[in-house]
Order: structure tokens, then C-alpha cells, then sequence
């Protein structure tokens, strides 16, 4: 629908047949109201709210329901003060829906950094190593043992080699695949980790 600039003038030009013309389902009446209300209904919404695409919604959703809704309308009611009113009572039922989802959100916020900052290193290290020992048990067995002999017992790939009879090639390819396996079983609990340190 066009609309055009609203004067104060135009606001006192409220026609005393305009509510009942609409009653009666007059889309010419209704469209004369939208042109001469939508601005200050707009401008007003945008004032309270501090943003354009939400108070063009409300103001929409009020004319909407003025049309839906007119055969209900009393008839001698005040078309601009009544469509005032619903835009303002739309406006605060957003504004207040944001302050209490902000308090949520700070209510949350605080709870989870409380939680984190109550986990302690020794939780972090404990989890840390039952994690590394789950993964290793996950290696497949010939794996597992060179992985051993490299990182627990300070063996390197020759001896593993050799005490084992398999190539140093083949010991390569057997932590690579060990350290593959270690890093993913490993990577949700530092994901996690990172998680945590960003918040504090």
C-alpha cells in the first residue's frame, strides 16, 4: 500500500464514519486509514524498538489484525488512539521478551563459567590421561606394542626393529597409524578444552 508523510493535522482527521465504513469491510476505508496512520504508527515503533524491520512487522501485523478482526470493533471507537495503543503494547511484549532472554543469557553464562572455573587442573590432567589410555587400548595389537616400546620405553625405531623383526619402515608406519588413531580419540576432549579456556 502507498503511503505518504502524517502531519499532526491529518492525525485529527479522524473521518466518524471511518469505523464503522471499515466494520462493514470497506477496503477503500481501511486503505485510508493505513495511508494516514502508517507513518506516525511507524515512526513511533522505530523509536521505541531502535530498529526499522521490527516496527514495520508490528505496525503491519496491527493493520492485519485491525482488518481481521473489524467486525468486532465497537463502533464508537477511536481508530488511531486504538491502533496506537496495539502497536505501543507490541512494542513493549518485544522489549520485555529481550530483557528477560538477556537475563538468560547472563544467568547461563554465569553458571557455565562458574562450572569452569571450578573444574580443576587435576580433573583436566585425569581426564587428559584416562582419554590417551582409552585410545591406546583401541590400537590394534602389533600397534599398540610398538607405540609402547617408542613412547613409554624410550626405544628407537632401529631397536624396535630389531627386537621385533620387522623393518624400521614398518615400525614407522605403525606409530603414524597409532599417533592417526591417539589424536582422534583425543581431539573432543582438547576441543573441549579450548571450549573452556576461550570463556574464562
Amino acid at each position: 500500500m502507498e503511503t505518504r508523510v502524517t502531519t499532526r493535522s491529518t492525525l485529527a482527521q479522524e473521518p466518524d464514519n471511518i469505523i464503522s465504513e471499515i466494520k462493514s469491510g470497506s477496503k477503500p476505508a481501511f486503505e485510508k486509514a493505513f495511508r494516514q496512520y502508517y507513518g506516525a504508527l511507524l515512526n513511533f515503533a522505530k523509536g521505541m524498538l531502535k530498529d526499522e524491520d521490527a516496527a514495520e512487522e508490528h505496525v503491519q501485523e496491527v493493520f492485519i489484525k485491525l482488518w481481521e478482526m473489524r467486525d468486532k470493533l465497537k463502533p464508537d471507537l477511536k481508530l488511531f488512539p486504538y491502533l496506537l495503543t496495539s502497536v505501543r503494547n507490541r512494542c513493549l511484549n518485544q522489549v520485555k521478551h529481550k530483557q528477560v532472554e538477556q537475563k538468560y543469557i547472563n544467568y547461563t553464562q554465569k553458571q557455565y563459567r562458574d562450572q569452569v572455573l571450578s573444574y580443576s587442573d587435576y580433573d583436566i590432567e585425569d581426564e587428559i590421561i584416562e582419554k590417551l589410555q582409552y585410545s591406546i587400548t583401541l590400537l590394534p595389537d602389533k600397534c599398540r606394542e610398538v607405540f609402547h616400546l617408542s613412547r613409554f620405553e624410550g626405544f628407537s625405531h632401529k631397536q624396535i626393529a630389531e627386537k621385533l623383526k620387522i623393518s624400521t619402515k614398518t615400525v614407522e608406519n605403525h606409530i603414524t597409524k597409532a599417533m592417526k588413531i591417539i589424536r582422534k580419540e583425543l581431539l573432543v576432549i582438547m576441543n573441549i578444552l579450548v571450549i573452556l579456556i576461550g570463556e574464562l
